[in-house]
């Protein structure tokens, strides 16, 4: 998310402007392009670290085993870079849709709530990404 702290923008305002809130739209931030390369490496490198550390094998197995665990390891980094740096598009008109940090959250324990907004079509929808929780932030 590469929101400036400058880029605010509130709820209120936008409903009173005739926005109108979607809610299913939260569905367009599931990363459907990395949710299977991610969930492949992940469960590679589980494998492959259980491998090396509970079996008996042979150092040039065990090389082996490392490089596949470093390599499936990368994978992960370089899916959570793509996640990061995707940006949501509206489903109705296909353009991106601007992000702004919710100056007026909607719970009391909301620290980070990013608000998706489509000018064109004057829709939008809200995202919580952070929250206090029962043990804190």
């Amino acid at each position: 998310m590469n929101i400036k702290k400058e880029a605010q923008i509130d709820v209120n305002d936008l409903m009173k402007s005739g926005y109108k809130e979607e809610n299913d739209w939260d569905g367009i931030l599931l990363y459907k392009p990395v949710r299977i390369p991610l969930g492949i490496s992940l469960l590679t490198c589980f494998i492959m670290m259980g491998v090396i550390f509970f079996t008996n094998q042979s150092i040039d197995k065990v090389r082996i085993y490392a490089i596949i665990f470093l390599s499936s390891l990368g994978i992960c980094f370089l899916c959570v870079l793509i996640m990061r740096l995707m940006k949501p598009k509206s489903p109705i008109s296909g353009k991106l849709l601007k992000q702004y940090y919710n100056k007026s959250p909607k719970g009391e324990d909301t620290i980070i709530e990013i608000v998706y907004v489509d000018h064109e079509n004057k829709r939008y929808f809200t995202h919580v990404y952070l929250e206090n929780g029962e043990n804190g932030s």
